[in-house]
C-alpha cells in the first residue's frame, strides 16, 4: 500500500500496516484479513441467491391476506377508507393477520 491508499482510506492502511507488521511470517492470513477489511458492506452472490422461490412467499402471503381482509370488511359493511386500510396492514403483517383471521375471525366472515 503506497500512501495515496493512506489518503484514499487511512483506516484500511494503518490496519493494513499493523497487520503486517504482526504477522510478518504469515502473509496468507494478512491477505485474508484485508480482503475482508476491504469488501465489507459488500454483498456477495453465495449469501443471497437469486430468483429463488422463497422471495415471493412474503407477497403471496401479504396478497392473500389483503384479499381475506377486503372480503371479511367487506361482508361487514366496513367503509372504503377502513376498507383499504386494514388491507394495508394485513398486506404488511400477511402471516400474523392469517393467523388472526382463521383464530379469532373465521366464524365472524364466513
Amino acid at each position: 500500500m503506497t500512501f495515496n491508499d493512506f489518503l484514499k482510506n487511512p483506516t484500511v492502511y494503518v490496519l493494513s500496516k499493523t497487520i503486517k507488521v504482526l504477522n510478518k511470517n504469515d502473509e496468507t492470513s494478512t491477505q485474508r484479513i484485508l480482503n475482508v477489511i476491504n469488501n465489507y458492506g459488500k454483498t456477495t452472490e453465495r449469501f443471497y441467491p437469486k430468483n429463488s422461490d422463497l422471495e415471493y412467499l412474503p407477497l403471496i402471503i401479504g396478497l392473500i391476506a389483503a384479499y381475506i381482509s377486503w372480503n371479511c370488511n367487506s361482508r361487514k359493511g366496513y367503509t372504503l377508507l377502513e376498507k383499504i386500510i386494514f388491507s394495508f396492514f394485513a398486506f404488511i403483517f400477511g402471516g400474523v393477520y392469517l393467523l388472526y383471521y382463521f383464530l379469532v375471525r373465521y366464524d365472524e366472515c364466513k
